[in-house]
């Protein structure tokens, strides 16, 4: 089983903007993309990995990284250079306030779909130019301004929306016509141990609200569902042959010996009793769209 560590503190943090982390050579980081963020890469090869994805990045890359998701990063030297990059992130409270000042008439149609939740972008000068102003501070070790800052994540942003308007989707999400399905989120989330708190957080509700618009999907509290949901695929994967060994912490249980309290209480038998089932049970979880 390969080894993954939690992402180390920045090296370098710009207005909690702005961050550069030390990757070493041949280590797997996890790191939790809690903004959107565009990762770009000065030099040697970043690999970004997401449940389905694996993006490369060499010198000039850029990737833009949708926000509430976690990845794994490694990296390792290219023609002999090592790996310099820098995280530029897209906080929500400034997103708001960049979205109530702009001129509406740039978005796009409220029937458009979110791109996804990793993209490569293709080389833009507005990118490269982004980028290779702000090297300038943390190659010299200078602090830029906040209003310097703030001038650059705008950049970024009007740059993100001229490559594709369908960006726009990501960044506002917290827009009526584009406000997170909760549905989506929890069914591409239930391995991850979330609060409930966090849940609202992600999905761009308060607390209150994320509670009353769940109640709507289910009978059941989004913990509760998470949990329910994780058994359901591990019975699944269970009746495929997987052993319970290999799939207890991809959905997101502590231990084996939880996971198998956890079949044994849900379907009366433990994990090696469920071995080799052809036909898991009906779905008590289907969603409706919200």
């Amino acid at each position: 089983m390969e080894q993954v560590y939690p992402i180390q503190e920045p090296i370098i943090n710009y207005s909690d903007t702005l961050f550069v982390y030390k990757f070493h050579e041949g280590e797997i980081r996890r790191h939790a993309v809690t903004d959107h963020t565009l990762v770009y890469v000065y030099s040697g090869e970043m690999t970004i990995i997401n449940k389905t994805k694996t993006t490369k990045l060499y010198a000039g890359d850029c990737v833009f990284l949708s926000r509430n998701h976690k990845v794994k990063v490694s990296a390792r030297p290219y023609n002999g250079i090592e790996l310099k990059s820098v995280f530029l992130t897209f906080t929500r409270s400034f997103l708001v306030r960049y979205c109530h000042r702009m001129d509406k008439s740039l978005l796009p149609s409220p029937e458009k779909k979110r791109m996804p939740s990793i993209v490569l972008l293709e080389k833009d000068l507005h990118i490269q130019s982004l980028f290779h102003a702000l090297s300038t501070f943390f190659i010299a070790w200078e602090k830029p301004t906040r209003q310097y800052m703030e001038h650059k994540v705008t950049e970024g942003i009007e740059a993100l929306m001229a490559i594709n308007p369908r960006f726009c989707v990501n960044l506002f999400d917290f827009m009526g016509p584009w406000k997170i399905n909760i549905s989506e989120f929890m069914e591409q989330n239930y391995t991850e141990n979330l609060s409930v708190e966090e849940m609202a957080h992600f999905t761009g509700r308060s607390l209150a609200t994320f509670k009353r618009d769940f109640k709507q999907i289910s009978d059941l509290t989004p913990q509760r569902w998470m949990t329910r949901r994780r058994l359901e695929e591990a019975y699944k994967l269970l009746s495929e042959g997987k052993t319970a060994s290999e799939i207890f912490l991809q959905l997101g249980f502590k231990s084996l010996s939880h996971f198998s309290t956890a079949i044994k209480r849900q379907y009366g038998k433990s994990p090696n009793e469920l071995l080799n089932k052809v036909n898991p049970p009906f779905s008590l979880l289907a969603l409706h769209k919200i």
